[in-house]
């Protein structure tokens, strides 16, 4: 009978599990709607985790990076070593909104494409590298010339396809 319970709820979970799947249809209408965004340069990643240089990544919660054509409004936590500040600052320096100075998208690989753009904030110099893959998942890394590189990851918003 235990051996019974055991294999009933195994095959539960298996079929539950199958049911959260994409189909390719979904898969591609996905692809195709991710592709189109980055097109337009009319996106935005919600982070998930954080990937500080010093210590453990932390999960969060309520960030985002986006970007509206010419302009980047980024609000992203920095956790990490800062090399120069503006006096008497009291913002965390990787939330702020600005116009993007150069903008380059490839495509390393036929699942995903890079982005690599530059901006300012204030007296700081930042260079965004975004890869973004079909299904939306995204990685960023920020290198500025002020502060310790970070990273983070996320995931770009899509509408969601039909069941």
């Amino acid at each position: 009978m235990k051996k019974f319970l055991t294999i009933a709820a195994a095959i539960i979970c298996l079929c539950s599990c199958a049911a959260f799947r994409l189909t390719p249809a979904q898969e591609a209408k996905i692809a195709e709607a991710v592709a189109d965004s980055l097109s337009q340069r009319h996106y935005t990643i919600d982070i998930t985790r954080i990937y500080p240089r010093r210590g453990p990544s932390r999960v969060v919660d309520g960030f985002r990076l986006k970007v509206n054509g010419d302009k980047v409004d980024s609000y992203l936590p920095f956790i990490g070593v800062a090399y120069s500040v503006d006096y008497g600052s009291q913002s965390n320096g990787m939330s702020f909104e600005s116009t993007i100075d150069e903008y380059y998208v490839s495509a390393p690989q036929s699942d995903r494409r890079q982005i690599q753009f530059t901006t300012r904030n204030g007296n700081d110099q930042l260079m965004f590298t975004i890869i973004v893959f079909d299904n939306g998942l995204s990685d960023i890394t920020v290198v500025s010339r002020n502060r310790e590189t970070i990273s983070y990851s996320g995931e770009l918003r899509t509408p969601l396809p039909e069941k």
